[in-house]
């Protein structure tokens, strides 16, 4: 009687890993440009901030200070992450 068994290769088993972090690379690659992408999209959209009045800011917990602060950082630095930071940090200052 023949037992089936299956036995790797130390070249198969090289094929596998490669192939997996070869999947992983990628797979972070993509994820790192969707990041960027969406990046881009808030900072235009977040633009739109800068034609609302001190009084409008002031409603969703920004001033003007905050919107131009949020844009200083590199173009693929999303702006919306700093100001939602400043927002709830000048919610808790006002609240005092």
């Amino acid at each position: 009687m023949s037992q089936n068994t299956c036995t790797a290769t130390p070249l198969h088993a090289a094929n596998s890993v490669r192939t997996a972090a070869t999947g992983s690379v990628r797979f972070n690659a993509m994820r790192q440009l969707r990041k960027l992408a969406q990046a881009f999209r808030n900072r235009i959209n977040a633009r739109a901030l800068d034609k609302l009045s001190d009084r409008e800011l002031a409603d969703i917990g920004l001033t003007r200070i905050d919107v131009r602060m949020a844009f200083r950082s590199g173009p693929s630095v999303d702006p919306t992450t700093e100001m939602a930071r400043r927002a709830r940090a000048n919610t808790r200052t006002m609240s005092i």
